[in-house]
């Protein structure tokens, strides 16, 4: 079981996040699929990317990837931080895929019911 309304703010917060960083298309997709006993949801935007070596920094609270520019962003830096703490209590694999001049898909998996 999951609390729905948790589960909601982590999504809420992928999206947030992708219409912070969306590209030159104003593109988010949200996608929702079922594999395997599970759902995963998707949210993608076609921004800038990020790094490889930031990924894993992202989820850290108040971490922004270009601080030069934070003051010109909306937003607490604490979606991401908030999202995986919510995944981590409901056992949630989460997730991004990112490529430089593409974009990042957010992810996270549930169990089906």
């Amino acid at each position: 079981m999951i609390d729905e309304i948790k589960v909601g703010q982590v999504l809420f917060n992928f999206i947030n996040n992708a219409i912070n960083h969306v590209g030159e298309d104003n593109q988010v997709i949200i996608n929702a699929s079922k594999r395997k006993g599970k759902i995963r949801v998707e949210v993608e935007d076609h921004g800038t990317g990020i790094l490889s070596d930031e990924l894993p920094n992202i989820w850290d609270r108040y971490y922004r990837i270009d601080k030069n520019f934070a003051r010109n962003q909306q937003g607490t830096g604490l979606g991401l931080s908030i999202a995986k703490s919510i995944c981590l209590a409901h056992k949630l694999r989460f997730g991004v895929n990112s490529t430089i001049g593409q974009g990042s898909v957010f992810f996270f998996d549930c169990e089906e019911e």
